[in-house]
């Protein structure tokens, strides 16, 4: 009997010490179904954008996410900064792709047919190759700042 009540009691601690958050346990930001402390960073990545967020107090009982910088995505999962330029074939076809962060509210990358897929970096395309736009606006505005995302494609 002895024997048995520290080990019924080690599981009971690890039980609950693995039991999962809900949004009534967290203190901060319950985000994508994460518990997110005060203050803490994350990086996000979305359809065509990497974004650093953070947990924000508004008030004793009010929490906001907030994105503190945004990036980029490339195809192969990397964040990427503004006029950042990089190939990548597509349809058997080599695509050039840039980086454009207008403001702080719209992400586009623009991209043009043709480029070196071999290489990492390129240089700018010829004007008179294939255009096309993918657009996301990055977050709505609330009355204290930016709040969570809102995803639009032309």
């Amino acid at each position: 009997m002895i024997r048995l009540f520290p080990i019924c009691l080690l599981f009971l601690i690890k039980v609950t010490v693995s039991k999962e958050a809900d949004g009534n346990d967290c203190k901060g930001c319950f985000f994508e179904d994460k518990c997110r402390k005060y203050e803490e960073e994350w990086l996000e990545k979305l359809e065509i954008m990497c974004a650093t967020r953070t947990c924000h107090r508004m008030s004793d009982v009010e929490w906001k996410v907030y994105a503190k910088s945004v990036f980029c995505l490339t195809g192969d999962g990397e964040c990427v900064e503004n006029g950042t330029t990089w190939a990548a074939p597509e349809d058997d076809e080599c695509w050039t792709h840039t980086c454009k962060i207008l403001g702080t509210r719209n992400i586009r990358i623009e991209s043009t047919s043709g480029g070196d897929c071999a290489d990492a970096t390129t240089n700018s395309p010829n004007e008179r190759r294939n255009r096309r736009e993918t657009s996301l606006r990055k977050t709505k505005r609330g009355p204290n700042g930016p709040t969570e995302p809102t995803f639009y494609s032309r």
